[in-house]
């Protein structure tokens, strides 16, 4: 199993990706209102942002803060591209974006010089109104967000894998 502890302000909330990848649905995200459960009075869309850190041992980080990285396969394999889904409580999708990046980064517990992770961006446009996010990366389920919590936030998610 891979771990992803995901921090939102202060509080932390573990939820647990099941280790095989699963092929994404091709699901098109509504038009902002037009969601189930969505009404005329809320119809707000958002830009929902994020950072996913794969943290590793420092013996698959070659280079420096900053320079390129992948992750190995061992390590769940996310790699560029993959598609990031936001999803309501139900799970119908609200949002589709996708990783960039892949930049060697210091994480938690890492000090500047020795990287202990691969860090990817994402960002989804548009989405609804809804009173719970999920998200989900390359198939793989993650955790669930309220919208008070995304909103403190700056609707900005930060999500650490730990294989």
């Amino acid at each position: 199993m891979v771990v992803l502890v995901v921090a939102i302000a202060a509080v932390a909330v573990t939820a647990t990706f099941l280790s095989h990848r699963k092929t994404a649905s091709p699901n098109v995200p509504p038009t902002a209102g037009s969601s189930p459960g969505s009404s005329a009075a809320s119809s707000a869309a958002h830009t929902i942002t994020g950072t996913l850190t794969v943290i590793f041992p420092t013996a698959f980080a070659q280079g420096s803060d900053g320079d390129p990285c992948y992750v190995p396969t061992d390590y769940g394999n996310e790699t560029d591209g993959d598609q990031v889904v936001i999803t309501d409580s139900s799970g119908s999708t609200l949002g589709i974006g996708s990783l960039t990046g892949g930049i060697l980064s210091s994480g938690p517990g890492g000090t500047s010089g020795s990287p202990v992770g691969c860090q990817f961006s994402f960002t989804a446009a548009n989405v609804p109104d809804s009173p719970f996010y999920g998200v989900s990366i390359d198939g793989r389920m993650g955790p669930q967000y309220s919208e008070s919590e995304l909103q403190a936030d700056n609707w900005t998610m930060s999500l650490t894998l730990t294989p």
